[in-house]
């Protein structure tokens, strides 16, 4: 996806200087949170963000100058420009849900992102699993939608213990549509799972860098 190259660039161009301590997913949810909350003060996003309000200033700063958002009276609110970013980001990652401890991840904590239509980009899965591990993760597992069926790629592999109950709960949160993709991701803190399941998605994403949605 085209437009998520404004997120890398922000990313790659703060120059030189300390490393954040945030990362392009809190951009990302940064934006989600406005979009779906409406404006919000500075210190109410670090809290979501579980970030210092340091950080949370310096997304805003970085939002600011990609111009998809803008400071009010009211708090930080998207621009027209980031109201288009975000409808479009959100079709595609149509759902956010935290869910229940299963076998299909390790983890206290298991969050799980639905991305529209993206089961032609998975190959193995492998690739969706290292983005989470790289943020924190302990590890993260890919769902296809196919046939009105959930598949774990790649379908060489037995299915873990108790699948066929974890199905069906999957599937009555997600309500996946055919070729729709769930990443599963599992954390020992609520955060790292949620970021680990942006990144897994990002991948996906990212494939369509070049497409136009």
């Amino acid at each position: 996806m085209r437009d998520l190259l404004i997120i890398e660039r922000l990313m790659k161009g703060r120059g030189a200087g300390p490393k954040p301590s945030f990362s392009k997913y809190d951009l990302l949810k940064t934006l989600w949170l406005i979009y779906s909350l409406g404006p919000m003060g500075r210190k109410m996003l670090a809290e979501s963000l579980h970030l210092g309000e340091g950080s949370a200033r310096t997304i805003i700063k970085y939002l600011e100058q990609a111009s998809l958002v803008k400071e009010s009276s009211s708090g930080c609110e998207l621009t027209g420009k980031g109201k288009v970013f975000a409808e479009k980001i959100w079709r595609l990652l149509a759902k956010q849900i935290r869910l229940p401890k299963n076998t299909l991840v390790d983890g206290e904590y298991v969050y799980g992102v639905l991305v529209r239509g993206s089961a032609s980009k998975v190959r193995n899965g492998l690739e969706q699993r290292d983005a989470a591990v790289k943020v924190g993760a302990n590890g993260a597992t890919t769902i296809i939608c196919r046939g009105g069926r959930l598949i774990i790629p790649p379908e060489t592999e037995p299915p873990p213990e108790g699948w066929d109950r974890i199905a069906e709960m999957i599937y009555r949160k997600f309500e996946p549509q055919d070729r729709d993709v769930i990443i599963i991701s599992g954390a020992d803190s609520e955060d790292v799972a949620e970021r680990a399941a942006l990144a897994g998605s990002w991948t996906l994403l990212m494939d369509r860098q070049y497409q136009n949605i």
